[in-house]
């Protein structure tokens, strides 16, 4: 029997699990679904409400806590990135409380700071947090969840596929779009079928929209490794006006593969024009803008430039959190292969998704050009 009390709390984990490898640890519970994902917009209004609140005394713990699991939502939307730090002031407010805060609230909090080891690729850090919930607590089955990706992103496949294996008794769906996201992994045979009757579900109209998100996420994954790009291009534009900004590179990189750069370079373009400058623009972002300027051997140099000033300002810093976006610039952007392959290097030892084993092989296949 589905543990109802349980079962509500996985749709909200959903919007941050597809945001790999950043942030897979969701704890603000919506009353229903629709509150799950913010809709990206041009202008957001309100978020600077949330940034310039302050959180004193004056405010009880749960608003604390909600506002910061908002925050850190709010994060993984394009060009709202440092919304991480605001989160990463409130949690060691409410941190420095926490002897007034219930069993429940403690809860939550662990995994505000699962999110955050998370976001530092301290994923061991992360998991031993979430294993300090407790199996009666609301907020179990979303620690399973989270586990599971991140046993996935560390390439652990049979600890993901037994957290997986525990959420099925109660959430069957998350559980089996868990389930079925190892095997892709692990590249079982098979799944072309599962995956074929599951679209008919979650392209239904009634079906959850956190749940469709996780499973588009899924089916892109399997075309991606399948090598089927135009498939998974498809699949990774589910809803994308209202998605996470690593649903956005994984989307513009398949459509690159596609060989449609002014398509990307149009898309990202809009999302910079979005935000208040420059500044406050992902890596990400900036790196595919500089690839598809190249591409379309556009006489603008406007992102080329502003890529090599972010990447020498992060190889200054030694950056290994931004490894990714750096192999990404020397692959794509400006060719040195040594350079590549020694980013990319640091970002596999990080971080083990099917995007990041192609991010190696492409600058493996530079160095033996």
């Amino acid at each position: 029997m589905v543990n109802n009390k349980k079962n509500t709390q996985i749709p909200a984990v959903i919007f941050l699990l597809l945001v790999s490898p950043l942030c897979f640890s969701k704890q603000w519970i919506p009353e229903n679904e629709d509150q799950v994902i913010l809709q990206y917009k041009p202008d957001q209004s309100g978020k600077n409400i949330l940034e310039k609140q302050s959180y004193s005394d004056s405010q009880n713990i749960q608003e604390l806590l909600d506002k910061m699991s908002s925050l850190i939502e709010l994060s993984q939307l394009p060009g709202n990135s440092h919304y991480l730090n605001v989160a990463k002031n409130i949690e060691r407010e409410v941190t420095s409380k926490k002897y007034k805060l219930s069993t429940e609230q403690q809860s939550q909090l662990t995994l505000v700071q699962a999110n955050i080891e998370q976001q530092s690729h301290n994923f061991r850090k992360a998991i031993e947090h979430l294993n300090n919930i407790k199996i009666n607590s609301r907020y179990y089955a979303q620690s399973l969840l989270i586990k599971a990706r991140l046993y996935l992103i560390q390439g652990n496949y049979g600890s993901a596929e037994t957290s997986c294996r525990s959420l099925i008794p109660i959430h069957i769906q998350a559980g089996e779009l868990c389930s079925i996201e190892v095997k892709i992994y692990q590249e079982a045979p098979g799944l072309t079928q599962p995956l074929r009757l599951l679209k008919r579900r979650y392209n239904s109209e009634t079906s959850s929209s956190s749940l469709s998100r996780y499973y588009f996420q899924i089916l892109a994954t399997y075309f991606l490794i399948q090598e089927d790009y135009i498939g998974a291009e498809e699949a990774f534009a589910y809803d994308l006006l209202n998605a996470p900004s690593s649903q956005w590179y994984q989307w513009a990189d398949m459509v690159m593969k596609n060989s449609r750069p002014q398509q990307v370079y149009s898309a990202l373009k809009t999302i910079a024009d979005s935000t208040s400058d420059n500044s406050s623009l992902e890596d990400g972002f900036i790196v595919r803008l500089a690839r598809a300027e190249k591409a379309m051997k556009s006489s603008d140099y406007t992102y080329r430039n502003l890529a090599q000033q972010r990447v020498k300002l992060r190889q200054h810093r030694n950056d290994r959190l931004h490894a990714a976006d750096i192999a990404y610039y020397y692959i794509h952007v400006v060719r040195a292969p040594d350079l590549a392959m020694k980013w990319a290097t640091i970002n596999w030892e990080q971080v083990k998704e099917p995007g990041d084993r192609a991010l190696l092989r492409q600058a493996k296949a530079l160095n033996y050009d």
